[in-house]
């Protein structure tokens, strides 16, 4: 009984593994016996007769393979799109590698094209000279910056460079402003425009004037372009303030200082009074004094009444010594906002000195015309901090009876 049944086991599995087999013959098998014919023996069967044969059967992996070749049509249709993507994208990236590169006067198989470098900033009469060579000291960060080239070929320029020209900028410079508007003028002709871009100077020369420059000959370009920019103060600080522009043999020098920033770091301030007590005739201002982009040191605030002192004077604890500010506004004392993390300032009450003095000295008891001195100290770039401090009316400026004029 086991050996029997391992041989119905075998047998079904082989059974079931070889293809189904399905009829595309749709005849009946049929032959013609004795009761097909009557006593005459003549044929009275309606029947064909027929007998299967292989051409009447048909497997199933057959009708697979028509499934398959039904599908052909598709396949070789995704094959085509592929193929015409493919091309595509060849042509993309054919066109990606052919794009040419702007003529680029910062490098060095180009800085032959360059003539001359020129340098233009203030001197202490607020007037423009040239800075030719050697060591100048300017009183301001705003300077031109001139550039003149020669021999540059244009057929070269219009054809692999796409009319494009490029020249860095001083990492030492910011703030830079196109000259012209942005449009290049020959003469009163527009020939193309001007961009700034990442500290990149980009003169994008137009197509038809090129051509006809090759078209009349003109094999050679020549010419000059100027920007005007600003000294980074943060940059050249790290140099001991000095700024240093190398072009071929030349080497143009700009010497701001050890204490540039403390000299040429810019300020915004702004004074408002911001609260009217007509009850209690008090005056609240506040001083909000906002860093550049270079930040400052040891900045002083120096506050005074020029209008009208007589009839003023600082509320709250204001001494003739340095005292610490705080956040927090208590009893008329004057108050101090900063950013996160930064340290507050300090106040002291002083005479206003005279024309010389710029920030009155602390300490000092006999106190007639009365300022009050904030000292920041160092700002950070960009720092914002305000000052909040009242101000006592005496009688004779009585706010409910007359409006006063800060």
């Amino acid at each position: 009984m086991i050996a029997l049944s391992c041989i119905v086991v075998v047998c079904t599995v082989y059974a079931l593994s070889l293809p189904a087999q399905t009829f595309a013959c749709d005849k009946e098998e049929h032959t013609h016996t004795a009761e097909c014919y009557d006593e005459n023996n003549e044929l009275i069967c309606e029947k064909e007769e027929h007998t299967h044969t292989d051409d009447c059967n048909k497997q199933e992996e057959v009708n697979e393979q028509e499934e398959v070749v039904k599908d052909e049509p598709e396949t070789i249709n995704n094959e085509q799109v592929s193929q015409e993507s493919e091309e595509e994208t060849t042509t993309t990236t054919t066109t990606t590698e052919t794009t040419t590169e702007p003529f680029d006067l910062s490098f060095d198989a180009n800085k032959d094209k360059i003539t001359s470098v020129f340098m233009y900033y203030k001197d202490a009469d607020d007037k423009w000279q040239n800075l030719d060579k050697g060591d100048a000291k300017p009183n301001s960060t705003e300077l031109y910056l001139k550039v003149e080239f020669d021999k540059i070929n244009t057929k070269n320029l219009l054809e692999q460079h796409n009319g494009i020209l490029l020249y860095s900028l001083p990492d030492f410079m910011r703030d830079f402003e196109k000259a012209g508007n942005g449009t290049l003028l020959a003469g009163d002709k527009n020939i193309g425009t001007i961009e700034i871009e990442k500290n990149k100077v980009k003169f994008t020369l137009d197509q038809t004037y090129l051509k006809g420059l090759v078209d009349k000959g003109s094999n050679q370009l020549n010419g000059s372009f100027y920007v005007k920019g600003q000294i980074d103060l943060t940059k050249i600080n790290q140099n001991n303030g000095e700024a240093k522009l190398v072009v071929g043999d030349k080497t143009v020098t700009l010497n701001y200082g050890p204490d540039c920033i403390e000299k040429f770091g810019s300020v915004d301030m702004k004074k408002e009074m911001s609260n009217v007590d007509k009850v209690n005739n008090y005056l609240t201002y506040t001083v909000t004094v906002t860093a550049g982009k270079d930040g400052c040191k040891d900045l002083y605030v120096v506050d005074k009444f020029t209008s009208n002192a007589n009839l003023v004077s600082y509320a709250g604890n204001i001494s003739s010594t340095e005292t610490t500010l705080t956040s927090e506004d208590n009893n008329k004392d004057p108050f101090e906002t900063i950013i996160s993390g930064a340290t507050h300032g300090k106040i002291y009450k002083a005479s206003i000195s005279d024309a010389t003095t710029k920030i009155p000295d602390a300490g000092v008891s006999d106190i007639t015309n009365p300022c009050i001195v904030w000292h920041i100290g160092d700002m950070k770039p960009n720092e914002s901090r305000t000052l909040t401090y009242y101000v006592k009316l005496n009688d004779k400026a009585n706010l409910s009876g007359q409006t006063i004029k800060k």
